[in-house]
């Protein structure tokens, strides 16, 4: 009977620190992997640009998400991207989503999976390097003077936080399990 006993409590020892550990390790692998940023400002530098380049960069919020075109889950963040880019552009948002791929192989992307935001080219991998990016899906959202206030899964960045940015009113803040 003890043994029995002993063998649950250890099966549910093993499923909750399973649930634990799946709480942050998203977070706690972005960290690892890539580096903190939060609270660092993100440095100008020239960029190339597939298609329209932003007339601005200068006082406004910049949400820069980093992809690939070989990444499946960097895909599923592009329709809110649009629509961001769409609805708070004239706020101040500029979302700049960063590829290190070339021309050729964006251009088939993007008629597969249209980016209606910014795209930046990367090439040599210097602005990935800056920002110690080194696993997707990633990206960071920088407030109006560059400086770097979260980072992360672009799926667990809220709406309410860019607009916060906006505003004026957001704080750095180091998402959870970080």
């Amino acid at each position: 009977m003890t043994t029995i006993i002993r063998s649950r409590f250890l099966k549910l020892a093993f499923v909750l620190l399973l649930s634990i550990l799946a709480s942050g390790a998203q977070a706690a692998i972005h960290d690892f992997v890539n580096g903190r940023m939060v609270g660092k400002t993100v440095e100008p530098m020239r960029l190339d640009y597939f298609g329209a380049k932003p007339a601005s960069l200068g006082n406004k919020v910049v949400l820069i998400d980093f992809w690939a075109v070989w990444c499946e889950p960097c895909r599923h963040s592009i329709p809110e991207l649009n629509k961001l880019h769409a609805e708070l552009g004239e706020r101040g948002l500029v979302v700049l989503g960063m590829t290190r791929d070339d021309e050729k192989s964006i251009a088939e992307f993007v008629t597969r999976f249209p980016m209606q935001f910014h795209v930046g080219t990367d090439i040599d991998g210097a602005f990935f390097k800056r920002l110690a990016v080194r696993a997707m899906p990633y990206a960071v959202l920088a407030d109006r003077s560059g400086k770097i206030i979260w980072q992360g899964d672009p799926g667990e960045l809220t709406r309410e936080r860019i607009e916060a940015a906006l505003g004026g009113q957001a704080k750095t803040v180091i998402p959870a399990g970080r």
